[in-house]
């Protein structure tokens, strides 16, 4: 089997399924921002952080062929992560998924937190720090909804295989 590289889509390459090797272990935000450096995450860390027991249920799309998907719960919040190769539709934009294996994780807490973490309400990581509210007093954060246009690309985090 093939192992993907970024760059590699238009050749054929076998399925591939990944194998988290995390503990059963709570985790935090902050287990996902110590990840990240450069603004970019790397695969293994990522899978270091995925409880072992959770399954990879990526299913192959017809423009994006090989990635992952991990969705499991802890006491805290559901969580989800995914990545995938370069995607063809974003080919000519300044999105890293144009020209990069991109990886998404997201929060939901279980519980009313504070005024910025709410129960049912997912939060995206960051690729770098975004604006928490709309006054610069309210201070930044790595994790935000993924609604605005800044957010959207911000959330698509470079993956390295």
């Amino acid at each position: 089997m093939a192992t993907p590289s970024p760059g590699a889509s238009s050749t054929p390459v076998a399925a591939k399924t990944y194998t988290p090797t995390g503990s059963d272990k709570q985790l935090s935000c902050a287990d996902f921002e110590k990840i990240l450096s450069n603004s970019a995450l790397k695969l293994s860390d990522l899978l270091a952080l995925i409880p072992s027991k959770v399954k990879d249920v990526w299913v192959p799309e017809v423009r994006i062929k090989l990635g992952f998907k991990f969705e499991w719960d802890d006491t805290f919040a559901a969580w989800h992560a995914h990545g995938h190769e370069p995607d063809s539709r974003q080919a000519g934009t300044s999105s890293a998924a144009a020209s990069d294996w991109v990886a998404r994780i997201s929060c939901t807490p279980k519980a009313d937190l504070d005024p910025f973490w709410k129960k049912d309400k997912a939060k995206m990581l960051m690729s770098a720090p975004v604006q928490k509210g709309q006054k610069p007093s309210e201070g930044m954060t790595y994790w935000a909804t993924g609604k605005t246009a800044v957010q959207l690309q911000a959330s698509h985090i470079k993956l390295v295989i």
